[in-house]
């Protein structure tokens, strides 16, 4: 129950503070009502689902593949030296 907890606190950090995402609350004690509440909130906000849009692509550049093997290099050339 701990590790959940923790996972979704990350998410929760990590997509709040790029506002990439929208809190629709603690997916343990969400219910039906709370989240009709939000979707209507998301849908009814043109400006809020532009703003989500534009911050998660600025999340995704298509290079995260690319910078694992890279950052995997740099380690393996400063261990080996």
């Amino acid at each position: 129950m701990q590790a959940k907890r923790t996972t979704e606190l990350f998410f929760r950090s990590l997509l709040g503070a790029s506002a990439a995402a929208y809190n629709a609350g603690w997916f343990s004690s969400l219910n039906k009502s709370a989240l009709a509440e939000s979707l209507r909130a998301v849908i009814c906000d043109q400006t809020l689902r532009i703003q989500l849009v534009e911050n998660g692509a600025r999340m995704v550049d298509g290079r995260g593949a690319n910078r694992v093997v890279e950052t995997m290099l740099q380690f393996e050339c400063a261990r080996t030296l």
